[in-house]
């Protein structure tokens, strides 16, 4: 990759150059979180339950659950000791975003509180969240509240399968503000198991799902698959992690090195870790900057370098 003539990351200089934007970003946000929550606390009142009765409406009693249904649309009343989470299985997001956590435990109300979806596991018998996961958070940390409302999935979703394609790859990207990084986790783990899997009934269906997904994410469909095929671990999705926040100058020309460099790992799977530690280092020197200005030209070189007989 040293054939590419740049050279290393300066990356003292890109920390100055983020450092003040990304302090910026976090002022209009907190200013923007604190309006809203202003706003929120003015207009909503806290709705407690009724202390005689578990029910949003007319309930019926389950002897084996703490839930209670409402018949008119499927919401429960559910104690939150028995709802579980399983990041792994059921969540496309590397943690949570605290601010919307915060945000919802302080003006936590049943009248504005969204049912979480949960999905019961045949396995050990416990309900496991599959959308909801911010509100489950804020009801935990919120003062007195002890029940959420629901809505029980068990039922649209036989299999563990079923439950975990809504989960990460239709209801927390469409409900929260999922990042393009976390998206990104979501379709790598798609084409892991499209690698891996060799009965064709289920490569096919793994395939429909992977286009779905893609066809979902619209305009950002492209700058996933792209990402996707990064090192999840490695400088370059570090570096966008650490950028994320602030949506400005520095993050789109990261963003887009970032894309130029998963574009051509997914073109050539010879591409190594080290190789695209390499290959970033080199974009974001300062002569790589203005050597590559397009994806074009970069994907000529690389190519040119991978089909060399010394590659």
């Amino acid at each position: 990759m040293d054939k590419l003539g740049l050279k290393g990351v300066d990356i003292n200089k890109l920390k100055r150059d983020t450092s003040k934007a990304v302090k910026d970003i976090d002022n209009k946000l907190r200013d923007i979180t604190n309006r809203r929550k202003d706003i929120e606390a003015s207009e909503n009142a806290n709705i407690e339950p009724n202390n005689n009765s578990d029910k949003v409406s007319d309930n019926k009693s389950d002897s084996n659950t703490s839930l209670n249904k409402d018949r008119a649309d499927d919401v429960f009343m559910m104690d939150i000791s028995d709802i579980h989470t399983d990041e792994k299985r059921f969540q496309g997001r590397d943690k949570l975003n605290e601010d919307a956590v915060e945000r919802i435990a302080k003006n936590f109300n049943y009248k504005d509180q969204d049912p979480i979806h949960v999905w019961k596991d045949p396995k050990n018998g416990k309900y496991y969240v599959l959308s909801g996961h911010h509100r489950l958070e804020g009801a935990k940390r919120a003062d007195g509240i002890t029940k959420v409302k629901v809505v029980d999935k068990s039922a649209d979703f036989k299999t563990e399968e079923e439950a975990i394609n809504f989960a990460k790859r239709e209801a927390n990207y469409n409900r929260t503000q999922e990042t393009i990084i976390e998206s990104a986790n979501t379709l790598r783990d798609l084409i892991n198991q499209e690698r891996n899997e060799t009965d064709n009934g289920k490569l096919e269906k793994i395939r429909t799902q992977i286009k779905d997904f893609l066809r979902m994410l619209m305009a950002n469909a492209t700058s996933v698959r792209n990402l996707a095929y990064l090192n999840p671990k490695g400088k370059v999705i570090s570096a966008l992690k650490n950028l994320e926040r602030s949506n400005d100058d520095t993050y789109n020309f990261v963003l887009g090195r970032a894309k130029w460099i998963g574009a051509v790992r997914e073109k050539y799977p010879v591409i190594t870790d080290e190789h695209e530690r390499e290959l970033f280092d080199s974009l974001m020197s300062e002569e790589g900057v203005k050597a590559i200005t397009n994806k074009g030209d970069f994907l000529k070189k690389v190519g040119d370098i991978v089909k060399s007989s010394n590659f």
